[in-house]
């Protein structure tokens, strides 16, 4: 079976993998230089730097069965850290990784900055959060349904607010109570070696995106990078792509062209979902049967988006911040990491109004212990995620025109847009593909 994979973000190199393992020939289009999508390794003038902070947690089984299959050793690459919350307003917590979710209690136990009825009101909210992820109960928006659950007004702002735009990168005031229930579950009140967090200690395009591209070459896939596909060509009960720029030496110029590659039984659309309504209807206005394909466009077309600002800041010496992990003020900037040898990043959420000079100057007010940044550098990614939001309807993998199928982080599923989400959606688009050529 001949397979065409539009994108090289972690959707689409999942999805290839998946794909060569169960033998199909899979080539993969990429329309940037390198690897990852929203979550790969840039270079300026900080040297390699990522385009945006990403944590993982024990649950992402996807991910890191990935990452054993391209050979890629999870503790060389990644930073194992208990969950640890410091709050600049006092509210100190650590999640021990117990089993039986007995870290949990733990955490409230020993927390410091909360009073009887804050400690009362976080024990309270572990069963509520399990039913609310795994139930048919209606979804509501996040803020009420923490209110409902008792969450003081004090710890709301404190805890849950900051968690909820971190992880779902949509305010609480508007966010999905169910898939922020479903995040708290994985990984505040997850168990044993499923809690805590894990971060890359490598450029992240090191963790996954480019051993991916190098276990596909080696298994006989193609990879293209500088390849943007503008529109799908059905060609007798086949593919065919038309790209806007060189997938090849052979192919020079900018106006579109019908790649000569391969007629391809299947396209995988892996772009970010503002760029897959595009592709649908030129497949569809060229004469393919389109069946649903309309109805995916318009659930597309109604998402909103949301940004992720991050500031990367190199220091003259290590500043050996622990926990490496802390929460800001939010003026501008709301999480910090401190990845070593005097390298930090600041990320701000739902927001793109955060400066670097004003991050530069927010961490001198709050340590002002340290020596002067040597220099900071802005990544803005404007549609980092979807607005996860109560009830929104999220395409699956078949999208009406046959042998199309879509993988990416925002098609339906129980986490918001995160690295698991897009493995988990690359993966079982792979299988479904595969079921269908049997």
């Amino acid at each position: 079976m001949r397979v065409a994979v539009i994108g090289a973000g972690w959707a689409g190199l999942a999805c290839a993998v998946r794909l060569v393992e169960a033998g199909a020939a899979v080539q993969v289009f990429e329309a940037a230089r390198v690897p990852g999508g929203r979550a790969r390794t840039v270079h300026g003038r900080l040297g390699a730097v990522d385009n945006g902070q990403h944590v993982l947690i024990g649950p992402y089984r996807q991910t890191f069965d990935l990452m054993q299959t391209l050979g890629v050793r999870r503790e060389a690459v990644l930073r194992r850290l208990p969950l640890s919350l410091h709050h600049p307003g006092g509210l100190q917590m650590t999640v021990p990784a117990w089993p039986f979710g007995l870290g949990g209690l733990a955490a409230v136990i020993t927390a410091r900055g909360l009073d009887f009825r804050a400690r009362l009101a976080l024990l309270r909210l572990a069963p509520a959060a399990r039913q609310m992820a795994n139930s048919h109960t209606p979804d509501c928006v996040a803020l009420d349904w923490l209110r409902r659950t008792g969450q003081p007004d004090a710890l709301v702002e404190a805890l849950w607010a900051p968690l909820c735009v971190a992880a779902l990168n949509t305010d609480v005031h508007e966010a999905s109570a169910r898939v922020l229930a479903r995040v708290l579950v994985d990984g505040l009140f997850a168990a044993g070696r499923d809690a805590g967090l894990e971060l890359p200690c490598v450029p992240l395009g090191e963790v996954l995106a480019e051993p991916a591209v190098d276990w596909l070459r080696s298994h006989g896939a193609d990879v293209h990078y500088g390849a943007r596909v503008h529109a799908l060509q059905p060609a007798d009960g086949a593919w065919q792509l038309a790209l806007g720029t060189a997938a090849s030496e052979s192919l020079t110029s900018e106006a579109p062209i019908v790649y000569p590659g391969a007629r391809f039984d299947a396209v995988v659309i892996a772009t970010a979902p503002q760029h897959v309504t595009a592709l649908l209807r030129t497949g569809a206005a060229a004469g393919a049967p389109s069946g649903e394909s309309e109805s995916v466009c318009s659930a597309l077309d109604a998402f909103e988006y949301r940004p992720i600002t991050t500031v990367h800041v190199r220091y003259p010496q290590a500043l050996q911040l622990e926990p490496p992990m802390h929460m800001l003020d939010g003026n501008p900037g709301e999480w910090l990491f401190d990845h070593g040898e005097g390298r930090l990043s600041v990320v701000t959420s739902a927001r793109q109004d955060a400066q670097a000079d004003a991050v530069v100057r927010q961490l001198a007010q709050r340590f002002p212990h340290w020596p002067p940044a040597l220099a900071s550098q802005l990544i803005c990614e404007k549609r980092a995620t979807f607005a996860c939001t109560p009830d929104l309807v999220r395409p699956g993998h078949a999208t009406g025109l046959p042998g199309v199928w879509l993988a990416g982080d925002y098609t339906a599923g129980p986490y918001p847009a995160t690295l698991e989400g897009a493995v988990r959606s690359g993966v079982e688009c792979a299988r479904r593909i595969a079921a269908a050529a049997a």
